[in-house]
């Protein structure tokens, strides 16, 4: 059974909501019959590189709210995220463009470690702070999933796999994806964002019961 992730790598929903589909998975009978893949999507395409804000202060400006009310709406991510095993820290996050990003799980998928190269990437960006447009810090992110540093670095410095990022926005856009985590199983049938486990469990039985 085939389960596409469309996700972005600044998207905390898409993080919560990869981790909520494994638990789910530990509770499907079928789980060894799951091919998952990822899909490549912005949220917001045109963001900037890395000012030097935090996305606390990034919130604050944008919703016009003093600093602690914008730490206050990030306190319900960091209890589910601690439930998770995911050590939000929205105080070193740095909000970024994830266009190079998403280049690098183009590759990664390509290469056989895709699913790696998200963690890797999300881990580094939530939870360590890590500057994911920046190439060293993408580099070595890389390589903690098992990439190639070399190829990676090659990558980098190129344009390659721009077009395979577009295609699957396009793709994205062409069946109605307009906000991540959306997950696409087996072509037709959809999951919209980062529902509970057991929401995941249950759409996972429907489905396999069509296909037999």
């Amino acid at each position: 059974m085939k389960i596409e992730i469309f996700a972005d790598i600044v998207c905390p929903w898409c993080f919560v909501g990869r981790r909520r589909l494994d638990e789910a998975l530990t509770y499907f009978d079928h789980s060894d019959d799951v091919v998952i893949s990822y899909r490549s999507f912005e949220l917001d395409p045109g963001a900037q590189l890395y000012s030097g804000a935090s996305i606390v202060e990034l919130i604050s400006k944008k919703y016009n709210v003093t600093l602690e009310e914008a730490r206050g709406f990030n306190e319900n991510l960091l209890n589910i995220g601690v439930e998770l095993g995911i050590d939000f820290d929205f105080e070193k996050m740095s909000p970024t463009n994830s266009f190079d990003a998403h280049r690098l799980v183009q590759l990664a998928i390509k290469s056989g470690l895709g699913e790696e190269m998200v963690e890797s990437l999300m881990k580094g960006y939530f939870e360590d702070g890590a500057l994911i447009s920046d190439h060293e810090q993408l580099a070595s992110m890389a390589s903690r999933a098992g990439m190639d540093f070399s190829r990676v670095s090659e990558v980098l410095r190129s344009d390659e796999f721009a077009i395979e990022v577009r295609r699957d926005e396009s793709f994205a856009a062409s069946i109605g994806v307009s906000g991540v985590p959306f997950y696409l199983i087996e072509d037709k049938y959809a999951i919209s964002g980062a529902q509970d486990t057991m929401t995941f469990v249950s759409a996972m039985t429907a489905v396999w019961s069509k296909l037999k």
